[in-house]
């Protein structure tokens, strides 16, 4: 079995291996998106859930704040 390799002249080369770099920066954004989009789902989901929660703390540090202690 014989293999018939070509070599490129830097001529017809770059054209051809260019459009491959070319091709993989277009991927880069639709990545981008999918993970920025993937995390905003994930944070309205939970978000309430967080924000309830700080509610919740603030509440409570400020009714220790206010309520009076006994001091010795």
């Amino acid at each position: 079995m014989r293999c018939n390799w070509k070599r490129f002249s830097t001529f017809s080369g770059l054209p051809a291996l260019s459009l491959d770099a070319l091709t993989s920066v277009a991927y880069g954004p639709e990545a981008i998106m999918v993970v920025l989009a993937t995390a905003s789902v994930g944070a309205l989901r939970h978000g309430p859930v967080i924000i309830e929660y700080r509610l919740y703390m603030c509440r409570k540090v400020q009714k220790s704040e206010s309520s009076p202690t006994l001091r010795q």
